[in-house]
């Protein structure tokens, strides 16, 4: 039982109210916005069970209430999302590190921006369910790219995104903003070149205004029906060790045990081209090369670490 409620009913003025622009910044207004995570909660226990009866393994979470410099100290939502369980996050972290770098992972700390998520959100105005992905989830989003290069995998995802219904909105890219019907195949090509270019939200989502959430007799019963309809594709684009579309865990074992060759030939602020793995053809700037002989590199705003002997230095920008 909650202390401010004891179950989920449906969402109300003061639910939307929380989120005014005068209280977003304010720790004044903390108790409101605590009484919404903890409805969030209680929704997402009566959720949970459409992932788990489907083969989910997730787990539950809100985001933070309190303003704080992970929110810019600005609460104008909030979230209640499902994730990875936290065993099958301690077992792929070491895949993560080894190509994501610590400040990049320290900025981004939020776990909802490291997975694909399914998600709740309310803000002042409307209440917002869906998937998402945040372009900076390396390993999803990377999951995703695979399938899109795969001309069978492409149009299987496509024909699942468009046999959603005129309810969703999605977008791949930054800016296309499409119902799923109207969705073409030429955004998901190009894909991995949006998510190199800019930091973005990918999603598949249903909006609802405030007025139409007030007036609905049944929100449960409307946000059951968004997920059971979504599991599917969450479950095809992320990634998995049975739905490694990366080979992830053959590449990290055979970086390993790669010679090490030319990195005594790298400097920062070099230029190179990345020769072989998931980011081959791709260019970009060294950062740093460590003892170990590890390189960081910048592609587009993501800093990826590479073996040496997987760079080589070119002119070419």
């Amino acid at each position: 039982m909650g202390f401010f409620v004891d179950r989920f009913e449906r969402f109300d003025e003061k639910d939307f109210g929380a989120f005014a622009a005068k209280k977003r910044a304010s720790n004044v207004y903390n108790m409101e916005r605590m009484a919404i995570a903890e409805k969030l909660k209680l929704l997402g226990e009566k959720l949970k069970p459409v992932f788990t009866d489907r083969g989910l393994n997730v787990k539950c979470g809100t985001s933070d209430y309190k303003p704080s410099i992970f929110n810019g100290h600005n609460v104008e939502d909030a979230w209640l999302y499902f994730i990875r369980s936290d065993e099958e996050q301690r077992a792929i972290l070491p895949l993560i590190e080894q190509k994501i770098t610590l400040p990049e992972m320290i900025h981004d700390a939020a776990e909802h921006l490291k997975h694909s998520i399914l998600f709740v959100r309310i803000d002042s105005g409307m209440v917002e369910a869906g998937l998402r992905i945040y372009s900076t989830a390396w390993l999803d989003v990377m999951n995703l790219v695979q399938i899109t290069r795969n001309t069978w995998e492409c149009a299987k995802l496509l024909d699942m995104v468009r046999g959603l219904g005129t309810d969703f909105k999605v977008r791949i890219l930054p800016g296309n903003n499409v119902s799923p019907g109207e969705l073409k195949e030429e955004p998901l090509r190009e894909l991995e070149r949006g998510i190199f270019e800019e930091k973005y939200w990918i999603r598949i989502t249903a909006e609802f205004s405030m007025e139409k959430m007030l007036a609905e007799t049944d929100a449960l019963g409307v946000m059951k029906g968004i997920f059971s309809r979504l599991v599917p594709i969450y479950s095809f684009i992320t990634w998995s060790r049975q739905n490694d579309h990366l080979s992830i865990v053959d590449e990290i074992r055979r970086e390993k045990i790669a010679v090490q060759t030319g990195v005594a030939d790298l400097r920062k602020n070099d230029r190179v081209v990345v020769l072989g793995g998931l980011f081959e053809g791709k260019r970009g700037v060294v950062l740093d090369v460590d003892a170990k002989g590890f390189v960081k590199v910048l592609i587009g705003h993501v800093t990826v670490k590479f073996e040496g002997n997987l760079l080589r230095k070119t002119d070419e920008r």
